[in-house]
This record gives C-alpha cells, structure tokens and sequence, in this order.
C-alpha cells in the first residue's frame, strides 16, 4: 500500500482547491436551469452583461472564502477530514463498505459513498444545520434532503473531490466523482478500485460506500391484447365477469389536473397521440431530463412511453389530465445504475418545488441502502412515490426500490384477480394492481400501442 505524505496531500490541497471546484451557480440558476431540463454551462451563454459580472464578483468572493477556510483546514490531522478512529484492514471498515449480494448486479469500479454529515459537522466542514445521521433510523432518513438544503453543491463537490483525491494518493491508481454530489443521500458518486473505496470507509467523515448496481426496468413479458385495467381498478371488488366495459372515477379525483407525474423510466415519445391534450392541441409531456450520457434523450426502449400512457394517456390512462416529466435513467436496453436512480429522485425532487407531484419508478434492481435512502427522502418531501414490486416472482423484501419504507410499492394482478406468476410478493408489497397484459402507448411511432405485462 502506498501511504502518501499528508502533510504534503494537505499543502496540495491548500494550493489547489479552487481548481478542484466547479464554478459556482447559485439557487435561482439552479432552480432555472431544472426547470427549462437544461444544463447550468448551457445557461450561461444567455445571461446579461451585468449578471456575468455579478457572477464574476460572487465567484470571486465565494474563492476568497474558501481560500480563507482551506487554509485553516486540519485535513490530516487527527481532528482532520481524513481521521480515521478504525483503520483501512479493520473489520469496521469492511462493514461500512456495503457488497451486492448478487455479483452480476454489480457495475464493476463504480461506488455511492454517503459522507457522516454529523462528524463533518462537528469537525466545521459542514454547518450544524447539516448534522444528521444517515444510518440513525427513521428520523435521520427522512430528514437527510432537507437538513442539506442550506449547503450548497460546491461544497459538497468540494469535500468529495478532496476525499477522492485522497483514496487515489493513498492507495495509488486512478479515481475521480463523476455528477455533481447527491444531496437525496448526503453522498456522492465515484469511480474508484476496491482497495481505494475501502480505504475511504475507513474515514470517520464517511458513514457507508456501496457497490452501485445495474437496474432493469419491470414490465418486459409479452402478454394478450385485453385492455382491462381500467375496468377494474374503478371498483373493489370482481373479476373479468363482473367488468362492464367502463372506467366510472370520482369527480373528485379530477383525472389528476394539476398533478406533475414523474417518469423515472427509458424516457417518454412526447410526441405520441395519446399524451396530446384535445382541448389546447398540446402534448401533456411538459419536460424531459436525460441521465444517460451515451444516449439522447428519447425513448429508444419503450417500457416509459408504455408507463406514462398506463399512468397519464387519454385513452389509457388512469390520470387523464396530469402533466408529465420524462425522467431517463434507463437505456434503450432497458437498463441502468442505482446512481442514475438516485441522480432522477434528487432532480425530481428539486423539480416539484412544493407542488403537487408523484414519483413513478416501475424499475428494479438488488437490494440499495443508498437508493432507499433517496426513496425515503422523497417521501419525506412531500411526494408520493410508487414503485414496481418486480418481475422475479419472489420476496419483494430483496430488491429496491420495492423494500424502500417510504414507497408504495405495487405487484401484478392477473383479470381473474389473482396474483400475476411472474410477481414479487411480501410484506413490502402495498398493494395490487392490474399488471397483465396492459395496453398502452408505444414508442416507435405518435400512435403505436403495445400490451405487455409486468409490475410496473
């Protein structure tokens, strides 16, 4: 193992740090930049004169203070960011550094760490008002978003990259933060080797890293053409026999106007007849953000136009009037990472602002404290999130986001209201829906369909 100086990684980091950090960009920009599904460098083109030189004049002092704090910064010592109470070749450490139980799940080299908000606190890296405890229980989980609010993301970049930096010194090889920090789970993203991820689990300003995993979307089994859902759903009780053709809602209910459906899925074709409006001409699709870097943001897959039409279409819709957001984080595979999962919650999150909004991930992979996690603050946010109880025909118990506590996790029902042979059952399961052979939109053109089943 190769330990590094760190007196002489402390003095790098004093001389460096501002090269480390990303240009700053303050709420409103943020909030903009959200809402129009752009980037924040996109943006920045379009400003005035005047508000360059106002960003000019923030960022300046935003880097004096920084200076200011860096150079005060213990980052070795025992007191310091890189304290360790536990030691690299501990048991203690090997516990903080969560494995997939099933190998094949796992993206090679990829990691989710989750700082300890409450010793970077406590040590003055963080203000107090960020002092939580990610693995406290209940009460830690679900204030872990809103206790990060009042820090911004420069700092929270600013801390990973310090901590990323360290590993690779440390250890040797390479690793580097990939996006920006995640503030759903008090954490961040990196590419790093085991032996570096192990050695950050033996920090005391680290509570937990876990191996990310592959997710899959929850509806790929091709089932019979009966357009059935609908009819059952407005009632009860009853089988196919007692199904009279129509879907009767509560005038109550207003078809879910002025709701925002989140789509954490393979994307939305917003162009799709069934998402257009009849009364304003317009698409219902009001936005779209892409999380697949290799991939544009249309939906090359067709399992999200199939659950934005299963959840907002004209025809086949339970909420006819809602307006939709097109979340990918799945390819046109079908499939992606617990990063890119928790990466969709935190900008829909960030996205609702307060209204009123729902999550729908009808999606699923292993077993994810970090995406639970994220699940659960989205909850405690104020936004229903529903999620697939998977396709595996086993204990829901095993897979998230289903086991997350602060979703509504739903398995498949067949017409004869029995439980679909392909779903996931258990006590996570909150309730059953109709899941076999569900029509709805297609994505190869603006009027296809498709009927497929699954728990989504």
């Amino acid at each position: 193992m190769k330990i590094a100086s760190l007196a002489v990684i402390a003095a790098a980091f004093a001389t460096s740090a501002l090269l480390l950090v990303p240009s700053p960009v303050s709420a409103s920009e943020e909030a903009d930049a959200a809402e129009n599904g752009s980037s924040i460098r996109g943006s920045a083109g379009r400003r005035t004169q005047q508000d360059q030189q106002d960003q000019q004049q923030q960022q300046q002092e935003q880097e004096r203070e920084l200076q200011d704090a860096v150079a005060g910064i213990d980052f070795g010592g025992a007191s310091g960011l890189f304290s360790s109470s536990i030691g690299i070749a501990s048991d203690a450490a090997a516990k903080k550094l969560i494995k997939a139980k099933n190998k094949d799940d796992v993206i090679p080299g990829q990691y989710i760490v989750t700082f300890n908000t409450r010793d970077l606190s406590k040590k003055g890296y963080l203000p107090a008002s960020a002092s939580f405890s990610a693995s406290g229980g209940g009460e830690g989980k679900t204030t872990a978003y809103a206790a990060l609010q009042g820090v911004s993301l420069r700092t929270l970049d600013f801390l990973a990259d310090q901590l990323v930096t360290w590993a690779t010194q440390t250890e040797g090889g390479k690793g580097k933060r990939f996006g920006n920090a995640l503030k759903i789970i008090g954490g961040f993203a990196a590419q790093l080797t085991e032996q570096q991820a192990l050695a950050l689990a033996s920090l005391d300003s680290v509570s937990s890293i876990e191996e990310d995993g592959i997710v899959t979307a929850s509806g790929t089994v091709n089932g019979g053409d009966v357009p059935w859902g609908l009819d059952r759903i407005d009632q009860l009780e009853g089988g196919l026999d007692q199904l009279d053709g129509t879907y009767d809602i509560d005038e109550d209910f207003k078809e879910g106007a002025g709701v925002r459906a989140y789509i954490i899925d393979t994307g939305i074709r917003a162009s799709h007849s069934e998402f257009f409006d009849d009364e304003s001409g317009e698409s219902r699709v009001v936005g779209q953000r892409n999380f697949i870097t290799a991939e544009n943001g249309e939906d090359c897959n067709g399992h999200g136009t199939h659950v934005a039409g299963t959840v907002g279409g004209k025809i086949y819709g339970v909420a006819k009037k809602v307006k939709l957001i097109g979340v990918k984080v799945l390819g046109c595979s079908g499939s992606g990472s617990n990063v890119g999962v928790v990466n969709g919650i935190e900008w829909a999150v960030s996205d609702c602002n307060g209204r009123k909004c729902v999550i729908n991930m009808s999606l699923g992979g292993g077993a994810s404290d970090t995406t639970d996690e994220a699940v659960d603050n989205a909850d405690a946010a104020g936004i229903v999130v529903v999620v697939a109880a998977g396709n595996s025909n086993r204990d829901a118990a095993g897979y998230s986001p289903a086991r997350a506590a602060g979703a509504v996790t739903v398995g498949s029902t067949t017409s004869s209201d029995t439980r679909s042979s392909f779903s996931n059952y258990g006590t996570t399961v909150d309730i059953f829906a109709p899941g076999s052979g569900i029509k709805s939109a297609w994505y190869e053109n603006d009027n296809q369909v498709n009927t497929i089943s699954g728990t989504s």
